[in-house]
């Protein structure tokens, strides 16, 4: 009886502790996206600070908050001062190979 409750507090110290994790890092996204005007999205990267942004023909977008948040109207001199990684789509539909992604 003795081994199950310490094993049990374990497994509630496990729990909670991966869950503060989580709950701490603004990095984890969800299917829902929020988008910005130019100037809004501006702000939002000054609050977020982000690690990384990604871009998508002209969509640059990042995980902050629980949302994926995206903004199609700034350029390559906006967000020359941030880490960028090229991604060859953007979609929260599964993915099929019907097309040639190769450079």
């Amino acid at each position: 009886m003795y081994s199950l409750q310490i094993f049990n507090n374990l497994i509630g110290t496990f729990y909670i502790m991966s869950y503060a994790a989580s709950s701490s890092n603004n990095d984890h996204g969800s299917g829902y996206r929020l988008k910005f005007k130019k100037l809004e999205f501006l702000k939002l990267l000054e609050i977020a600070e982000p690690r990384i942004i990604y871009r998508v023909a002209n969509f640059y977008y990042f995980n902050f908050d629980g949302f994926t948040m995206y903004c199609d109207q700034v350029n390559e001199l906006d967000m020359s001062r941030f880490k960028i990684i090229r991604a060859i789509e953007f979609s929260n539909i599964q993915w099929s190979k019907t097309k040639n992604y190769d450079d």
